[in-house]
Order: structure tokens, then sequence, then C-alpha cells
């Protein structure tokens, strides 16, 4: 493969290993680390698991609307902007559930974060 391949090749992926970078930022913070966060975040505030867990379940019953309104608003605007857009505000939405004074801040930021 010379060096233009190689360049041409890995052009062609980039969209790809985009989408893989915001499918981690979008999905794995909340899905996969709360197991992590929990007993963490428990330990350091003092909020029960059962409220942490709350908040968890509160994004995951959020998601089937959000689901249905990112598809309409994909078939209309493209990924690039839902997918960019649904980052940033989920990152700001979770960095402020990371500042919340009380478990029911905590619950609403994380829940539409």
């Amino acid at each position: 493969m010379t060096p233009a391949d190689a360049v041409r090749w890995l052009g062609a992926w980039r969209g790809a290993v985009l989408l893989g970078f915001a499918t981690i930022g979008a999905y794995g913070l909340v899905q996969y680390a709360i197991g992590v966060l929990v007993p963490a975040i428990s330990a350091d505030t003092g909020w029960s698991t059962g409220t942490l867990a709350l908040a968890f379940s509160v994004g995951v019953l959020l998601s089937g609307p959000a689901a249905v309104a990112a598809g309409y608003a994909l078939d209309r605007a493209g990924s690039r902007p839902v997918l960019l857009g649904a980052l940033a505000a989920g990152g700001t939405l979770l960095a402020a559930a990371s500042w919340a004074s009380g478990p029911a801040a905590f619950v609403v930021l994380w829940g539409l974060g």
C-alpha cells in the first residue's frame, strides 16, 4: 500500500471513526459507567444507591421519547448537527449533575442528560 493509498483509506473511514467516538461519548458514560459511578457518588455524597439508580432509570425512560424526536431530527437535519447537539446538551447536563447539591437535582439533571 502506497502512502497515497493509506491516506485515501483513512479518509474513507473518517466518518465511521468520528461516529464511533460520538457513540462512546453518548452511551459510554451514561449506560456503561453507571455501575462504577454509583458506589463512588454514594460514598462521596451520602445519597442512597436507590436514589442514584432512580436517576439512571429516569434517563432510560426518557431515552424512548428522545429517540423518536432524534429520529425525526435526523431525517430533517442530518446526523452531524443532531449528534453534535445531543452530545453537547448531554455533556452539559451531566456536568451540571456532577455539581448538583441535592439528590432531587441530581436525578433531574442525570435523567435529562
